[in-house]
């Protein structure tokens, strides 16, 4: 093993650790916020005390860190979504704590560090986004979210995946949950592609009922929630585990250069140090 893999395994162990401790720290953190906001946060609409999951709030967050660290020196901006989300924004997580996210910055630091244990759920209703022709949208509810994403290229939808996922198969029967709310049971692989066939020609989006269970390194897997399949879709269940220090990385692509703040988001990215160029 030579000195640059010796220095990325021990950044990479440096890294998992300080999550780790970040976890317990934000862990007791939530904790206590949770016993002292108990009764300011109560979701009227939600008798059950059930923390709703966001497919919608999921897909976002998903593409915030699918860009993350990603800099491009062409255009000298992140990835376009087409909108700028107007901050503070409230996000409830798995432990029904809901915690006021000031920046992009602080969002992408929430997203970093989530774990199967903790981690956002959805983005409280309603909040405000500026559009491309700077007018300033309010989202109500999960249907107007949903409605927003699936008008942007560049948020890839749970159909859109499929095309794309090396990492497990699923194993069925599975149930999912179509554009009338209505419960389909799925046999086999064929009657979930022509379910992703109607999705993609009538623009609605598909969920699932969860559990359900995928084969993902020769093992059977339940997958408890929609933040559980988005880190198996990444090909990436342990969460992200790259930092935020600036340490700018270039590499080239087809399309051109894509900067990286640092040489870890470019690895997770799937480049690798053959791939690197200099970004003077």
């Amino acid at each position: 093993m030579n000195g640059v893999y010796v220095s990325m395994y021990y950044n990479l162990k440096k890294f998992t650790i300080m999550k780790k401790i970040k976890f317990i720290f934000l862990s007791l953190v939530f904790i206590f916020m949770s016993c002292s906001n108990n009764d300011d946060n109560t979701n009227d609409d939600n008798t059950s005390g059930e923390v709703v999951q966001s497919l919608a709030t999921r897909a976002y967050l998903n593409s915030v860190m699918g860009s993350a660290g990603t800099l491009s020196i062409s255009s000298g901006s992140s990835a376009n979504l087409s909108f700028t989300t107007v901050f503070p924004i409230e996000v409830t997580y798995s432990n029904g704590t809901i915690i006021a996210i000031n920046s992009m910055e602080g969002l992408k630091e929430a997203v970093y560090n989530e774990t199967s244990a903790l981690h956002i759920s959805n983005i409280v209703f309603p909040f405000s986004v500026t559009n491309s022709d700077n007018d300033v949208v309010i989202i109500n509810n999960e249907d107007e979210f949903e409605s927003l994403l699936f008008s942007i290229d560049s948020i890839t939808t749970i159909d859109e995946f499929f095309d794309s996922i090396t990492c497990f198969e699923f194993i069925f029967p599975l149930s999912v949950i179509d554009s009338d709310g209505q419960t389909i049971t799925i046999s086999d692989s064929e009657s979930l592609q022509n379910m992703l066939s109607s999705i993609s020609e009538n623009g609605y989006w598909m969920d699932f009922v969860y559990p359900f269970q995928i084969e993902y390194g020769g093992e059977v897997v339940a997958i408890q929630d929609v933040w559980e399949f988005y880190s198996y879709i990444d090909c990436n269940p342990d969460g992200w585990y790259c930092t935020f220090d600036y340490n700018p990385t270039c590499v080239e692509t087809p399309d051109g250069v894509l900067q990286f703040d640092n040489p870890c988001w470019a690895i997770q990215a799937g480049y690798s140090e053959s791939d690197f160029v200099s970004c003077e």
